[in-house]
């Protein structure tokens, strides 16, 4: 049954891809990729008859799973890949993910042989990544893959669901920096974006590829997809501490750096150009009689809350 699961999984192009970029995190890579497999299976299931065998009923350990599951009302048609991209990693980073693609067949990883960035590394995962929608989270374990169900439902209607984070588990001046800075951009930018710093997001494919590329983007996604007349859903997640390793940031790429950034990103939002025909995407396209396909204008990027 396993090894059909991995040959639908690369026959078939997955509904969701889930981009992870990782820098020395071979302590947490273990548990990160059992915790996604845990949390987004169970959406498969019902979905495609090869995703309700052995493997799930022991994955979730629990046949009250398979249960809970059916009853999904946005299931992964098409099932989900992981794609952890080992950003130039000196630990064991690359023999941890070697040992756990034999046990996913999920887990496509993808080995830079440099240090290139967070951002980058994303641009590069997302490149790599063959689903329609993008999923985003960090690698330390702080992010709780288990809200990738929670945004995966609710990104409905949307081109993209953005976690917030309730309960930060950070420092008292970590946290401080974070709600300054994050007010800072939005007064700039003039926008709402509630958690500007949180990496938990899912994303529709051709809204991400459309972006601008740069260092520290990772940081203003939202503030990009509201540029480019993008429609999204804000949704509260969990927070944990950090357990492993060591964070990668420090006082100048957290604040001094994201305000020079800040103003680059407020330039492209001046400049950017009206998005007058939209790409040709199902949910925009209506169809005149005489057989042109037609698209209307959206307005400007738009942001509800989930409370």
């Amino acid at each position: 049954m396993a090894g059909r699961i991995e040959e639908d999984l690369h026959r078939t192009r997955p509904t969701l891809s889930v981009v992870v970029p990782a820098h020395n995190e071979a302590q947490s890579l273990p548990r990160l990729v059992d915790e996604i497999v845990a949390a987004l299976m169970p959406l498969c299931v019902g979905s495609s008859g090869d995703y309700e065998g052995q493997r799930i009923q022991i994955k979730l350990d629990e046949p009250s799973g398979r249960v809970l599951a059916k009853q999904a009302s946005r299931p992964l048609k098409n099932g989900f890949e992981i794609v952890i991209v080992d950003d130039g990693s000196t630990d064991a980073t690359r023999d941890v993910l070697r040992e756990l693609q034999v046990e996913y067949p999920e887990l496509r990883p993808i080995v830079l042989e440099r240090n290139i960035g967070q951002s980058g590394a994303l641009v590069v995962g997302i490149g790599k990544a063959r689903g329609k929608w993008i999923a985003m989270l960090d690698a330390d374990l702080q992010n709780d893959p288990a809200d990738l169900a929670k945004l995966w439902k609710s990104v409905a209607g949307y081109d993209a669901a953005l976690g917030f984070r309730v309960n930060r588990r950070d420092p008292a001046s970590k946290r401080w920096i974070g709600r300054i800075a994050n007010r800072v951009r939005n007064i700039v930018l003039g926008q709402g974006v509630r958690d500007t710093g949180c990496s938990l997001r899912i994303v529709k494919r051709s809204a991400m590829i459309g972006l601008p590329s740069f260092r520290g983007m990772h940081r203003f996604i939202g503030s990009l997809l509201i540029r480019d007349g993008r429609r999204f859903v804000q949704v509260p997640v969990g927070h944990r501490p950090r357990i492993n390793g060591k964070t990668h940031y420090s006082i100048w790429n957290r604040s001094i750096q994201v305000i020079v950034d800040l103003f680059g990103v407020w330039w492209l939002c001046r400049r950017a150009l009206p998005r007058v025909i939209d790409r040709l995407e199902s949910e925009a396209e209506s169809f005149r009689g005489d057989g042109f396909a037609t698209t209307t204008a959206r307005r400007r990027g738009t942001e509800r809350w989930i409370d």
